[in-house]
């Protein structure tokens, strides 16, 4: 029988969500959720932390075992309560997870194609598809799905397309920004 080892729970309220994922990152726990809370003063800043039902003091001593999820409440100022959706194709599983963390961004659900057999497939799996587009405005906390394969062909051809859409993205924010400086010096 295997069990996990038992670490535990570093406090890492009342700092930066990326100072936050760093850590819980470095002692083996990762995260469960995000929840965001609007607040007058910051963003991304972690106001509270929980293991279920259980909150995270400072004083608290609660051991978990290693690959937890711990749900963190992050603040929003109103003015950035939406985020744009990263780029997630070519990814891995940990690396679509963190880029979704880093944006504010949930993780939906994750779905492995036929190509994915058995645990090593499983993490050697790539992002070919997801659910939300890229540059996407959503707001913070909401969930995006993740689609993932073994096939090179599969990952290779939605490569390009997610290339094109981002190229795409940027022409229009280019155009954009163009058009508000023309309006500026009118």
């Amino acid at each position: 029988a295997y069990t996990r080892r038992n670490i535990e729970v570093p406090y890492v309220a009342k700092q930066t969500l990326r100072q936050a994922l760093n850590q819980l990152e470095r002692s083996g726990l990762t995260v469960a959720k995000l929840v965001y809370k609007e607040d007058m003063t910051s963003t991304d800043y972690v106001i509270k932390q929980s293991i279920g039902s259980d909150e995270i003091t400072p004083k608290s001593k609660l051991q978990a075992p290693i690959g937890t999820g711990v749900t963190l409440q992050v603040s929003y100022q109103e003015k950035e309560k939406n985020t744009a959706t990263p780029r997630l194709v070519g990814l891995s599983l940990q690396q679509a997870k963190n880029t979704l963390w880093d944006s504010g961004l949930n993780v939906a659900e994750v779905v492995y194609d036929d190509s994915v057999g058995d645990l090593i497939a499983c993490r050697k799996a790539k992002v070919y598809k997801q659910s939300s587009k890229i540059g996407t405005q959503l707001h913070r906390g909401s969930e995006v799905s993740l689609y993932l394969t073994c096939d090179d062909t599969l990952i290779d051809s939605m490569n390009t397309i997610a290339t094109n859409e981002v190229k795409e993205l940027e022409k229009i924010n280019s155009k954009a920004k163009k058009r508000e400086a023309e309006i500026v010096e009118e």
